[in-house]
């Protein structure tokens, strides 16, 4: 485990300290004298509980519904859906108010409509990102490089990053294709011992050669590739580590193209999954409460739910454990009915407002008598799954 420990380091002294003090519990005493060299992720042991919107009333009995977001049982992943206006946004933006005045975790964000950007600045004090115009300072290629790296922890990477830009594309392309991403990606990878950062222009570089060194012609995957590389979209100049421990708010809006958009959050996503799934278990007290480390709420989550992106399922299933949060906000459970992944089976709370949903998800998620196209503005149906019962909630009124 020490050795571990020592690698995921980077096999250098003061992250290495650091990290034995925080497996210790005492990362506050020991970690002066090292800011300079790694950054410590703010962590929350004590249990948080969120009221469910503004009002958070149970519509029959009036009682104040909570979720307890870390509590003993508890997944601590949330998905909010309901239709244009219905104020799914409105409630996730409450009761993320109300997490970051439980705890000060860092939060990474994704605004695809352009509404979010400046609350964000305002309220959580995020950096905002533009990509195009300001790359993502996250090395998404990153690797541990010190020492020997083994090939297979490189092949393992490598698929990885491939399925991660594969999933851009509505249709998958060929097992030729996709082997020969992998290749390139590989390739790059295997410099990452040099001194010069690599970037996904390397990759799209390093495609073009494993097709001239097969003999074969630009085709749709080197087409697209370059043209998500054409713009700077990440700049290599944190590690994963390093750029989770702060809270962003990067902005998709609509003028980017939909390959665009996905590459960025698949890519971040993925960083995100190889990092926070590589930490020890997040501590627990002796109530069960466990320690928060880190969330990410995805807004327009249908966008990247159709690709079926593997670092989201992992996120979704294996976070929890970690100290991970996932927020998904979405338009409809049926965004959510991808049976292979079952996303909604991991999450700690479902609520949805108004939508007019197909009848098999919703009578999945809620029972078979529930029909959300009846909600009256404010209500959603409400699931919290340490509590396994469906209720309506009045979550905010505009009296």
């Amino acid at each position: 485990l020490l050795d571990d420990d020592w690698k995921e380091c980077g096999e250098e002294l003061a992250p290495f300290v650091i990290r034995l003090a925080e497996l210790a519990g005492f990362v506050g005493n020991m970690s002066q004298g090292f800011t300079d060299h790694v950054e410590v992720i703010a962590s929350h042991a004590a249990e948080v509980s969120l009221q469910v919107g503004e009002v958070g009333h149970d519509a029959i009995s009036g009682q104040q519904v909570t979720f307890s977001v870390n509590g003993a049982g508890s997944s601590p992943h949330m998905a909010i859906m309901g239709g244009a206006g219905s104020g799914k946004t409105r409630t996730a933006l409450y009761m993320l108010r109300s997490l970051r005045e439980q705890s000060n975790i860092p939060f990474l964000a994704f605004d695809f409509k352009g509404d979010l950007t400046e609350q964000f600045i305002t309220d959580f004090n995020a950096n905002p990102i533009d990509p195009i115009d300001n790359a993502i300072p996250l090395n998404v290629l990153h690797f541990s490089t010190k020492g020997t790296a083994d090939d297979s922890s490189i092949k393992t990477a490598a698929v990885r990053i491939r399925d991660s830009i594969v999933a851009i594309k509505p249709r998958k392309p060929s097992g030729v294709q996709s082997d020969s991403l992998r290749e390139a990606i590989q390739r790059v990878l295997r410099r990452t011992s040099s001194d010069s950062p690599i970037s996904l222009s390397d990759v799209a570089s390093a495609l073009d050669s494993v097709y001239t060194d097969e003999g074969r012609k630009p085709d749709e995957l080197s087409a697209t590739l370059r043209e998500c590389t054409q713009f700077p979209l990440f700049q290599p100049d944190l590690s994963p580590s390093q750029f989770f421990a702060k809270s962003w708010i990067i902005r998709l809006p609509q003028e980017y193209s939909t390959e665009l958009r996905r590459l960025i959050v698949n890519l971040t996503l993925d960083s995100l999954d190889r990092w926070i799934n590589s930490q020890p278990d997040a501590p627990t007290d002796n109530n069960g409460v466990r320690t928060l480390r880190h969330l990410t709420m995805l807004d327009e989550a249908h966008v990247i739910l159709s690709t079926k992106l593997p670092a989201l399922g992992n996120l979704i299933r294996m976070s929890r454990s970690k100290g991970g949060i996932m927020m998904l906000i979405s338009q409809s459970p049926d965004d959510f009915d991808t049976a292979e992944e079952a996303y909604l089976d991991n999450v700690g709370m479902t609520l949805a407002f108004y939508t007019q949903a197909k009848a098999g998800p919703t009578s999945r998620i809620f029972g078979n008598k529930v029909q959300l196209n009846s909600l009256s503005v404010g209500e959603a149906m409400c699931r919290i799954r340490s509590e396994a019962i469906t209720r309506k909630v009045i979550c905010w009124n505009n009296n």
